[in-house]
Formats: C-alpha cells, structure tokens, sequence
C-alpha cells in the first residue's frame, strides 16, 4: 500500500515540529507503527489492558525503568491534534485518521528512542551545552513554523515549551548515536535505480489499464440509470464502495462552500444524475435530490443560505505509483529507505541490552478508533 505524498509531506512537518521520534529529521520515517508488535521476549506483566481502561498514571511501557505513561500519550495526542489544527488546506477526515496513526505510533517511538537515547548517555556522545542548544533551537523553530511568539506557546501549546524542550533533548541524545556509528544501509546503485524504474512504469501501465475498466463500469451503471432500466438507489447498494455514507448512496446536504471543487452539481436539476466525475481518489456519479434556493431580506442578506442534497455512487480507482522526480530523486529515496532499514536494525540488537516492560500487555486499541 503506497502511503499519500500529501499525508506524509503534512505528517514530516507536524512531527518536526514538536521534535517527535528520534533523529532531528522527522522525515527519516523509521519510527515503526503498532502493527509491529515488541518481540516476544520482552517483559509482560499483568493481563492485557487497553490503553482507554488505564488511569493517567499508569504505565503503557518502560524502558530501563523510564516510562511513558497513559497520560503523557494523551498529551502527545493533543500535541498532534494542535499541529494539524494549523495545517492548512488539511481536510477533516484525513485530519482525523493522521492523528490516531501518529498518535498510536508513539509507543514505539519512545521506546526507539529511549534506548537510543540511553546509549548515547552511556557513551557520553554529547555535552550537555549542546543538548541545551538543540532544545532552544527547538522552541525558535517551532514558534517560526508556527508564526507563534514563544511566550504565547506555554499558553497555546499543550505541554509547553518544555514538552519542546525535552523532545528535542531526547532528539538530541539518540540522533548522537546514529551520527557517531554512522549507521547506514546498503548504496543504492544507478543499475538499482533504473530497474525501479522499470518496473514503476509497468505498475503505472497496469494501474492506468485498471482504472480505465473501472469506468467503464461506472458509464455502464450511469446509463442503466438514466435508461430507467436500473434505479439510482438500486445501483448505490449493489456497486457503491462509499464505506462512510448509507448504502443507498445518500450523500448528504451541502452549502456551496462544502462543495468548491463541485461548483457544477448547483446546476443540476431534481432527479439529474451528473456525468462521470473525478476527484483523484475514485470515479463518481451524482444525483441531486433537492435544491433549497438561498433567501434574502428586503435588505439583500442571506437570511437562508442556499443547499442541496445529493446521493453518489463511487468506485474508488487504483494508485498510481508516483516516484520522485528523476532518477537522481528515486535514488534519494530508495537510498534513504536503506537507511531506515538500517537504523531499524540497530534498533532492534540494541533493544536486546534493554529491560523493556509493558505492565499492562501490548493490546493497546481495542476499544475501537472512536475513543482515540
């Protein structure tokens, strides 16, 4: 599964901003999620308790006897949840799912973290004038990114400019490591480069050849409709894949202002159903159902905005792969996926001089996205 550019573009610089995971370059990605369960031998104790039955207090896992605890998981949740507030242009649907992934994924990334960090002590990889350093510069970039007066962060900023300040420590600490074992993955070669290259262009081809089918399904499904051979509502429940909305193809009522890039539905007339469109994402038909015209007073203002209500049928289209621009790009990113691969590796051997516990299990979500 290909990962959205524009999710993870926004994602790199929520994370860089408030000096989350290890290694100063928030787009370095290695932090892992938790579909990648700890090994099985690290330290369980007690049954399996999801993170929204545990008090504030209690501890989620512990590393060396540093813990990361329910509430201090909370906080980095409101953390995110500020960010991506700030992000322009970031639609709330995708806002939502951002921030339960990057929300979830902090239990490991502390625990990356801290033995990174915990090494790097033991080694005595910085001095603590620079630790100070990084986390000044921190809290400088920070108010930069988010045109913010640094006085005003103890008051906006959930955690503060000490929350920065001890991410960027901890930041610090564990990019040290990195830097002095120069850990790095296997050289990506101009031969490598242009078999990926290949083999992107023929994924694009058979993509593009899906999609067109896909469609082609949909003009079929459109023209049973408006032949009268087939009803709207019928077809909505037999071929939709619109997973949010009822199944009958409901879509709901709009403002002209939830709609900026639909302009022409508004032109519809009861009961039309709309050509194929195309919003990068899926093909889809709409049918408009009703159309409440805006009202005025006698003195021009909108007493009643205008509205319409629609149902759609969507087929959702397959990805392109899209790989950097130039072979040069591909390479930078194919090396620096190497480079992941590496520092993961590290990770995990390290982690095996390392007193982890998770009092509480590791079966942290069930109780359903809802509650994150």
């Amino acid at each position: 599964m290909i990962e959205s550019r524009y999710m993870a573009a926004v994602a790199v610089g929520v994370l860089a901003a408030i000096a989350v995971g290890c290694g100063g370059d928030a787009g370095s990605g290695w932090s892992p999620t938790m579909e990648n369960p700890p090994p099985a031998k690290f330290e369980y104790v007690g049954k399996d308790t999801s993170v929204f039955d545990m008090k504030d207090d209690d501890v989620v896992v512990a590393v060396n006897g540093a813990v990361l605890t329910k509430g201090e998981l909370l906080l980095r949740s409101k953390q995110i949840a500020w960010a991506l507030g700030r992000t322009q242009g970031l639609k709330e649907q995708l806002r939502n799912q951002m921030q339960t992934e990057l929300s979830r994924s902090r239990i490991q990334s502390f625990v990356d973290n801290e033995v990174l960090k915990q090494k790097s002590r033991e080694e005595g990889l910085v001095a603590e004038a620079d630790i100070r350093k990084a986390a000044e510069e921190a809290i400088d970039s920070f108010a930069k990114t988010y045109r913010i007066a640094k006085s005003k962060i103890d008051v906006e900023f959930p955690g503060g400019r000490d929350a920065i300040r001890r991410e960027a420590e901890d930041t610090r600490w564990a990019r040290a490591y990195l830097d002095r074992h120069d850990v790095k993955g296997v050289v990506v070669t101009d031969e490598a480069v242009s078999n990926i290259l290949a083999d992107v262009a023929a994924e694009n081809a058979a993509v593009t050849a899906s999609n067109r089918t896909i469609r082609a399904k949909l003009e079929d499904i459109r023209r049973k409709i408006v032949s009268g051979e087939a009803t709207f509502e019928e077809m909505a429940k037999k071929f939709s894949e619109d997973v949010v909305h009822g199944e009958d193809g409901y879509w709901g009522v709009f403002r002209r202002s939830d709609l900026p890039e639909n302009q022409e539905l508004f032109s519809l007339e009861i009961g039309e159903v709309s050509e194929i469109m195309n919003d990068g994402v899926s093909y889809f038909i709409v049918k408009m159902l009703n159309h409440d015209y805006a009202e005025r007073n006698a003195d021009g203002k909108t007493t009643k905005p205008e509205t319409i209500e629609l149902a759609h049928i969507e087929l959702v289209q397959e990805e392109l792969t899209v790989p950097a621009e130039g072979p040069e790009g591909i390479k930078a990113d194919v090396q620096r996926q190497m480079d992941e691969q590496a520092v993961r590796e590290s990770i995990e051997a390290l982690k095996t001089t390392r007193n982890v516990v998770y009092p509480n299990g590791t079966n942290f979500w069930d109780r359903g996205e809802k509650n994150q």
